[in-house]
């Protein structure tokens, strides 16, 4: 089956609005010599790189393209502009992808900065438009939000790839499955004209970790695709699997029983882990697929694990929580328990009305604690947190930098970031083990 991407933007199907922006936006940005980057936003496989390239050719750019997984750091942008300046001679348009990716510090101020300074059109294109991402939009115009492709749009790009190989009720399998991703229906469309050899090789389709998923749901998947999807990736799909059987699980007896074969998974992805015994990989990917098949419930298409947010929060808390107990001479259990509500109101005072703010860095000075340390990690991490209205916060971060100005930073706060940079957290484990 001959699968062929659009040679040009007349052949793009869906987005015809913002193909025209798009068109606008360069030959205006061409005409002044000059002008904002644009940013395109939307899920996978609707076609936001594809026109982006498509765009260039067009209008009679060379493209040079850059994703944030080659390099998500400062220093990785900073090479990058550097390395640029080399195409300078050409007419050239750089087409920067995923850059959701990018690490919150250092990365997105690198690549605003790249942004403010380019001489060359540059397209960003990313998949979520996250808040660390606010500040770069901001210098964006266009700023595109592109939608899921509509079935009827999937049947126009399907019926050229397709001819007359499939029938209607396996198309429309497809376009279901899809869920507005051209290019998932399109590895669906190709393994379904591989003909009977199909189910065979769909084990090793290319799928998102989103319709991986949902081929493990997929009740009218042979048990051997739901095992190839979920080992498209071993670590996250099963993951998901495990958070969507939650929400698909109609009876109590459902959820036991997913709730069994998701702890044995569990245990054996433990063991796999610790051991590095990847021979029991399929037996760990087994126990989600037979957790997928215990519930018979729909499962919305945006599983996301929310493990991985805890587990992320509770890494953070962690490291705030050494940074604070570093400082302060405590140990980890202590500074929560006991320190973390006196400091926040001792700092505060009990007084009614504006906030002594003179008092209040007098008080961190004592206690040895900088102002950063206080407000992210002292008020993140107690129960209760006192409040401090917005304008009695700007008032202590003015007096604060306002006392400390030219100071170099405390030899304390180095040596805690070093130890929290080695991964230091023996000492709140241990106490934990106490308990």
């Amino acid at each position: 089956m001959k699968m062929q991407k659009p040679r040009v933007l007349e052949e793009v199907v869906g987005h015809t609005e913002h193909i025209k922006t798009l068109k606008r936006w360069l030959k205006l940005w061409t005409e002044q010599g000059g002008g904002k980057p644009a940013f395109l936003s939307g899920p996978p496989g609707v076609g936001k790189t594809t026109i982006a390239h498509l765009l260039a050719a067009q209008q009679g750019y060379a493209v040079q393209e850059w994703n944030a997984s080659d390099g998500r750091s400062a220093a990785a942008l900073k090479s990058l502009a550097t390395s640029k300046q080399t195409y300078l001679e050409e007419r050239f348009l750089l087409i920067m992808d995923e850059v959701d990716g990018l690490a919150d510090h250092g990365g997105v101020p690198a690549l605003t900065d790249i942004l403010r300074k380019s001489t060359v059109p540059i397209i960003c294109i990313a998949n979520e438009r996250p808040q660390k991402l606010k500040t770069l939009i901001s210098l964006c115009s266009p700023a595109l939000a592109f939608k899921p492709l509509t079935a009827d749009d999937l049947k126009k790009i399907l019926g050229s790839s397709l001819g007359d190989s499939t029938t209607t009720r396996d198309r429309s399998h497809i376009i279901e499955a899809a869920r507005g991703d051209a290019r998932a229906a399109l590895n669906m469309a190709r393994l379904e004209g591989a003909g009977s050899a199909g189910a065979g090789e769909r084990k090793d389709a290319t799928y998102t970790i989103f319709t991986a998923a949902h081929a493990v749901f997929d009740k009218t998947n042979p048990y051997s695709v739901a095992e190839g999807a979920a080992m498209s990736d071993y670590m996250m799909v099963p993951s998901m699997v495990e958070e969507g059987c939650t929400g698909a699980a109609k009876t109590l007896k459902q959820a036991l029983a997913a709730a069994d074969r998701i702890v044995h998974g569990d245990v054996l992805n433990e063991r796999m882990q610790h051991t590095q015994d990847w021979s029991l990989l399929p037996y760990r990917v087994s126990s989600a697929v037979a957790a997928a098949h215990a519930v018979k419930g729909d499962v919305p298409y945006n599983i996301f694990p929310s493990w991985l947010g805890k587990y992320s929060t509770r890494r953070k808390n962690g490291r705030l929580l050494q940074s604070v107990a570093l400082q302060t001479h405590y140990t980890a259990d202590a500074t929560r328990m006991d320190l973390l509500p006196c400091v926040d109101r001792l700092v505060l005072g009990a007084e009614k009305g504006p906030l002594d703010t003179k008092r209040a860095v007098s008080m961190l000075d004592t206690i040895g604690i900088d102002r950063d340390t206080y407000m992210e990690g002292v008020r993140e991490l107690v129960f209760e947190p006192a409040e401090i209205a917005s304008k009695d916060k700007a008032a202590l971060t003015r007096a604060y930098n306002k006392a400390h100005k030219g100071r170099p930073k405390k030899a304390v706060a180095a040596a805690a970031a070093l130890d929290l940079e080695e991964g230091e957290e023996h000492d709140s484990e241990s106490n934990e083990s106490l308990l």
